[in-house]
């Protein structure tokens, strides 16, 4: 493999892919955070707003990723199907 090839290859990943890393780091960050801030400042307050609301984006990203995912395997499925008739 020449070097253009492997540039090509390393940036063709997904942007679906590449956001759900980005949603899963803010997520663990957020929660370190929130966790240090607690034992810090001994209090709750945190937990009760920002880690539900980090979550609840991590968990529609989430889904989203996966239902893009069924989606697009759907179509492959049925193009392997197709092909196979023949």
């Amino acid at each position: 493999m020449n070097q253009v090839t492997l540039k090509k290859k390393r940036s063709s990943e997904e942007f679906s892919k590449l956001l759900l890393r980005m949603i899963v780091g803010l997520t663990m960050i957020i929660s370190f955070f929130c966790i240090f801030f607690c034992f810090k400042f001994e209090t709750t307050e945190p937990l009760s707003y920002l880690v539900p609301s980090v979550f609840a984006e991590l968990a529609a990203g989430t889904g989203f990723y996966y239902w893009k995912a069924k989606s697009e395997n759907k179509i492959k499925i049925t193009l392997g199907a197709i092909d196979n008739l023949r």
